[in-house]
């Protein structure tokens, strides 16, 4: 090898921008062929669970009745007296009221998929914070704070969840028919839109700034836009006259019953993800960046968000994926007892419900809905195993 060839390898590996933790496992993430495959599905899912998307690609509205197809088998056509509708067909079958399978399943992807990504949000931002503040705080405040985790833990959670539920739809059942339907302004949307647009951008040129915070400081700005416009949601509501549990029922009647379902989810699933959030601040703030840190003058704050936040959302994100097929299964089994969406909007978990009776003259209807939430719970769970290994060095080859 010659001087010039050594010299320009030597000056090349110089100037090569150094890989990141991130990268790394960026790179991991897309060699594991399974993962990959599964977040193309859950890609795929989530493009289809957008309502202009799905209302595009069903053939027929999610209520739509025809009881000349009752139990109509796969493939048949529409014999309704419904013009709209004549020549199309029941690509997967219908039910026994003669509505369209298929497209029920597609309109039960975006209950399941929001429940599982705002369960898992919600899980994850209550989760952080509070194991955030006892991981960071005096071994006395940290003790407090852990115990009363304890004492959750030892509380039968689904019965709360469905205690919750049963008293949420017996307030709403009471109250909704005195109550008015929500109606949000056209101006209302664009908004809270541009607000959670204009944080998001703050936090983002804030943490490029050499001492603007790092990635910590855009997470909080988005945790908070995202905060600021619920409390700006509710707020509105409850300036047309409403109590705060009238504005509740209201939402949650607007929502199909997914509102209520997301509250209970919310409160009583991140206890998990404060302890992990615990024991990974505790972890690191014992490393000697951090303690380089402190040499230089660095504030809490400085330290929380630009060297201790981003070092425990990985493990976060790897946990909260692996929780979102038990939000699924949660929800599935909440509507399969008659407490989780309101009819007639669809469920996976309603229409297993609906259509047991019907088993064995057409098991179309509890196979099709039955394999959506399958290979759905699948494929977070192949995404959240190849995160895992993913973010892991120890998992590296």
């Amino acid at each position: 090898m010659t001087a010039e060839t050594r010299s320009a390898e030597e000056l090349q590996f110089i100037t090569r921008k150094p890989r990141s933790p991130l990268t790394d496992a960026i790179n991991q993430l897309l060699q594991n062929k399974m993962a990959v495959a599964a977040l193309i599905f859950i890609i795929v899912e989530v493009i289809i669970a957008i309502p202009p998307v799905t209302d595009f690609v069903t053939p027929f509205p999610y209520d739509k009745t025809s009881l000349y197809d009752n139990l109509a088998p796969p493939g048949a056509p529409y014999t309704g007296r419904d013009p709209e509708y004549q020549g199309k067909i029941f690509l997967l079958g219908a039910d026994y009221l003669g509505r369209d399978i298929l497209s029920r399943t597609l309109y039960g992807t975006q209950v399941s998929l929001a429940v599982g990504f705002i369960g898992a949000t919600v899980s994850m931002i209550v989760g952080i914070a509070y194991g955030l503040i006892s991981g960071y705080s005096r071994p006395t405040i940290d003790n407090i704070m852990m115990r009363f985790v304890d004492f959750l833990y030892a509380l039968p959670i689904l019965v709360f969840v469905i205690l919750m539920q049963v008293y949420f739809k017996a307030v709403a059942r009471q109250q909704n028919e005195t109550l008015e339907p929500l109606e949000i302004p056209e101006w209302f949307i664009p908004l809270t839109v541009a607000l959670f647009v204009a944080a998001v951008l703050i936090g983002f040129f804030m943490a490029r700034r050499e001492d603007g915070g790092g990635p910590g400081v855009f997470l909080a700005w988005a945790v908070g836009a995202f905060v600021l416009n619920f409390v700006l949601f509710i707020g509105y509501v409850m300036s047309t006259g409403r109590s705060f549990m009238e504005s509740m029922i209201v939402i949650d009647t607007a929502m199909g019953g997914m509102f209520f379902l997301f509250v209970a989810l919310g409160l009583l699933n991140w206890l998990a993800m404060a302890r992990i959030t615990r024991g990974q601040v505790l972890s690191v703030k014992k490393k000697e960046f951090i303690e380089a840190a402190r040499s230089i003058g660095a504030g809490d704050r400085r330290i929380i968000t630009q060297h201790v936040l981003p070092n425990i959302l990985g493990p976060a994100i790897v946990y909260e994926t692996l929780a979102i097929p038990g939000y699924i299964f949660l929800e599935a089994f909440l509507s399969f007892i008659g407490l989780g969406i309101n009819p007639p909007r669809p469920s996976w978990g309603i229409m297993i419900s609906e259509n047991v009776p019907a088993l064995r003259a057409a098991p179309w209807t509890v196979l099709v809905p039955s394999f959506a939430l399958t290979i759905t719970v699948l494929a977070f769970n192949f995404l959240g195993d190849g995160l895992r290994d993913a973010f892991d060095p120890r998992m590296r080859e």
